[in-house]
């Protein structure tokens, strides 16, 4: 939930995608979407998954996470009904996230039960960085208060900790 990041760090952010790291956005109510829709690649090409379109506050019927939607490497253990409660979450506010659809390096990862992004990812190198609609705390939703949300976090950061690397045991002999 930060507003802006000093101009080197994207430089930064972008060697290390390439080269094969994973980074997680998470905006939040601070979030100044116009710095974040400037963040480009030296070449030009844009670093966000998709463009946040606005803030969307729910009112009285909160949004639902749509667990059947969920394609993204990192969400399918917390996909399953049978062993999870993620379709018990309550989001009140969450970003309107816009995806291009045509462009190839990014992946819409699992949506809202109306259809708006949850998780998308964009490809950068060897790398991706993915990027959520709504904060990990209370202040968004009641997603940290459920079972799921532990198994959820985990598996995020074990996926982009792990993108790229590819397989780092040797077999003994």
């Amino acid at each position: 939930n930060v507003s802006r990041l000093p101009p080197a760090f994207t430089a930064r952010l972008v060697d290390y995608l390439r080269a094969g790291g994973g980074a997680l956005l998470v905006p939040g109510d601070r979030t100044d979407a116009a710095f974040f829709a400037s963040w480009v690649t030296p070449a030009g090409e844009p670093l966000l998954p998709a463009r946040l379109a606005g803030r969307q506050v729910q009112g009285h019927t909160a949004a639902r996470i749509e667990p059947a939607s969920f394609t993204h490497p990192a969400l399918k253990l917390v996909a399953g009904e049978s062993q999870s409660d993620v379709q018990r979450a309550l989001i009140s506010t969450y970003w309107r996230l816009e995806a291009d659809g045509a462009d190839r390096d990014v992946v819409v990862g699992g949506t809202l039960q109306n259809g708006d992004p949850f998780l998308v990812e964009r490809q950068v190198g060897r790398g991706c960085l993915a990027m959520t609609a709504l904060m990990l705390d209370r202040r968004e939703s009641n997603l940290p208060s459920l079972k799921c949300f532990v198994p959820l976090v985990h598996e995020l950061v074990y996926y982009l900790a792990d993108h790229g690397e590819g397989a780092m045991n040797l077999k003994p002999g």
